[in-house]
């Protein structure tokens, strides 16, 4: 169940694609929508700002228009009128200017004089108070403090009315009175009331002390105490946010140059995002509709991506299981076609490679079997030899034991035949005995005959020896150049094997340490049998010495017998006659001096005999030696080339689970 979670929420390629190209749809989309957004509700703010100052201005322009003329006309009435009109409360031609001036101006509630006199002269006619005196009156008093100047006044209540007013008022030109002029407030209310200032929001007017002129929901006349209308008189114009009860707001405001009143306008701010609401609902659909069909293209493109991908996918683990005759089937002209092609060249290449590798397993195991019959071939004549150098051996040591009684033999008869000599030179002396010496040596003639008998013998078997001694150092030779070659034939079998584990490569390592091994090894073999060679050419070289000298040694025992015959016959000529004795004795001396010098000669060939049997021993020990130390080789020979045709066999059986 983990494997599957694991497999199912892994970080594959698909899922990298997807969240790529999610993020590149989501991430832009989500950065225009918002910057789209952003400055279309900025620009909306603008336009509802925008709209707020210019529905301001009008206000101001409205206020400006009301006012200047009734300016204007105040002006003029001050400067026509004067104190030859005033006759008394009736004043009948003052009366029947102000008169027309209201009939032709119907935002006029009234027109009037209020004289230095305390007269107040009006049109239309009120009814006043009593005690009513238009000098204590406000407008009097500023214009009476402004002489020469139209004034206006702040907003009021007229006394005769209630209606909310404002009065432009200005002095006689003869000082005479005061002219004002009330002037309707309820149209410009009116206007104020309906001016846009946003949505919800609404535009107030307000004199110089920040008194109420024009409100929805305040007081004419009440005074603004909020802090924030402070900020309305620090400037002429212009605008700030503010907070009110709770609620974040924006205010856009305008000073009359005429009046010195403030028209303001204030307005919600969540105005600005409910009037960009539709801008972000179509933003956010055209958003969604962009992600819908970049999700569209981006899954096809994805499928065109992966579904290659996967093909080579499988294909690649159909022929990691050793099916190399897959090939991928992709016709898009593309990367992934590209790839496609390489992978089929790769698999075309590895299966070739597998081939020539199974083929090289293949010729290695045969290399290694052959290896392996060599080596057991040169171990069996290594066998031999070390067989035959054994006998040779106990041959030499024979030789050695037969030479060294040879010795002591020459020994014996060197010390009869000085006996003789003794004899001889004795028997002038006593000629008596001499019958019994002569019977004696005629004895010792025939004892000597006897040994001089087996000194031939053993020398003719000594020569024999040597002989086949010969025989057998030219039949190692033989054997060592059969051994030199099997050694040749393994190094260059080495060497090919060494050849076939560097094409194999990584897998082949252990097969070229196993060729090294075994180069050397024939080497070592090669190098061996070249010392054997050399100790048996030297023990053939000291044989035909020895030979030589045995042919010597049989001539000179030859002759010994024949003297020692000559001996034999003369002691029986003695014995036939003794009275040539005497005459023989010079005769005898001589020829036993003869014997005696032969002897001597026969004695040092013994031991020259002796000397070359013990080399011809030590050496053949040698060889006995090197052969088996030949044969330890071959047989390590063995085992190196088993292992290495055991290693073949796995390459073979490694190569065999590929299907090329």
């Amino acid at each position: 169940m983990d494997k599957k979670k694991k497999r199912l929420f892994r970080w594959n390629l698909r899922n990298k694609l997807i969240t790529s190209m999610g993020a590149l749809l989501l991430i832009p989309a989500i950065v225009i929508g918002v910057m789209a957004y952003g400055s279309a509700k900025s620009e909306i703010e603008y336009n509802i700002v925008h709209t707020a100052e210019q529905n301001v201005k009008l206000l101001d322009a409205m206020i400006s228009d009301l006012v200047k003329p009734k300016l204007h006309d105040a002006d003029f009435f001050s400067s026509v009128l004067d104190q030859s009109l005033v006759d008394g409360a009736d004043s009948p031609l003052l009366r029947q200017k102000l008169a027309q001036y209201v009939g032709l101006h119907p935002e006029t509630v009234s027109i009037y004089v209020g004289t230095s006199d305390g007269l107040m002269i009006q049109e239309p006619r009120m009814e006043l108070a009593a005690d009513y005196d238009p000098r204590k009156r406000p407008w009097f008093e500023e214009a009476a403090a402004n002489p020469g100047r139209a004034v206006l006044t702040n907003p009021y209540k007229t006394a005769s009315t209630g209606e909310i007013v404002v009065t432009i008022a200005k002095t006689l030109e003869d000082g005479s009175g005061v002219l004002g002029i009330n002037l309707k407030m309820d149209s410009m209310i009116s206007r104020a009331s309906l001016a846009e200032i946003g949505e919800n929001g609404y535009a107030f007017i307000m004199d110089k002390d920040r008194s109420y002129i024009a409100h929805p929901t305040r007081e004419i006349g009440t005074v603004a105490e909020e802090e924030f209308i402070g900020q309305i008189y620090e400037s002429q114009q212009g605008g700030f946010a503010y907070s009110f009860e709770g609620d974040a707001k924006q205010m856009v405001f305008a000073t009359n140059e005429l009046t010195g009143w403030k028209i303001a306008g204030t307005m919600y701010q969540d105005e600005f995002s409910q009037a960009a609401r539709p801008i972000y609902v179509t933003t956010a659909i055209v958003i969604i509709a962009a992600l819908l069909a970049g999700t569209v293209v981006t899954t096809l493109v994805i499928i065109s991506i992966t579904r290659p991908l996967k093909v080579i996918s499988r294909t690649a683990l159909t022929i990691s299981e050793g099916n190399l005759t897959e090939r991928i089937d992709i016709r898009s002209k593309d990367e992934i076609g590209d790839l496609a092609d390489i992978f089929n060249q790769m698999t075309d290449n590895l299966r070739q490679l597998i081939g020539n590798v199974s083929m090289s397993s293949m010729q290695l195991a045969a290399s290694a079997e052959e290896l392996t019959a060599g080596s057991e071939q040169t171990s069996r004549a290594t066998e031999q030899i070390a067989g035959i150098m054994q006998e040779v051996a106990e041959g030499s040591s024979a030789q050695v034991k037969s030479v060294a009684e040879s010795s002591v033999s020459i020994r014996e008869m060197t010390s009869l035949l000085q006996q003789a000599s003794a004899d001889t030179q004795a028997g002038a002396q006593a000629a008596q005995k001499t019958l019994a010496d002569a019977a004696e040596g005629t004895a010792s003639v025939n004892e000597n005959m006897t040994q001089m008998g087996g000194i031939h013998e053993n020398v003719h078997g000594l020569a024999h020896t040597i002989q086949g001694l010969s025989e057998r150092s030219q039949e190692i030779g033989k054997i060592l150049s059969m051994i030199t070659a099997i050694s040749s034939q393994t190094n260059l079998l080495a060497l090919n094997a060494a050849i076939e584990a560097a094409r194999v490569g990584e897998q082949g390592k252990g097969f070229a340490v196993v060729a090294s091994e075994i180069r050397k090894l024939a080497e070592q073999t090669s190098s061996s049998a070249q010392q054997i060679a050399d100790i048996i050419g030297w023990i053939q070289n000291e044989t035909a010495e020895a030979d030589r000298a045995m042919t010597t040694v049989v001539e000179q025992v030859s002759s010994g017998i024949i003297s020692v015959e000559d001996t034999g016959r003369k002691f029986k000529a003695i014995n036939r006659s003794i009275k040539n004795l005497a005459q023989q004795f010079e005769h005898t001396n001589e020829a036993l001096g003869e014997i005696a010098g032969s002897a001597e000669q026969l004695n040092e060939a013994v031991k020259l005999v002796e000397e070359i049997a013990g080399t011809t021993a030590d050496g053949t020990q040698n060889v006995s030696a090197a052969a088996e130390e030949q044969l330890a080789s071959m047989q390590e020979i063995s085992s190196s080339a088993e292992a290495l045709s055991k290693l073949a066999e796995q390459l073979q059986e490694q190569t065999s689970r590929f299907k090329v």
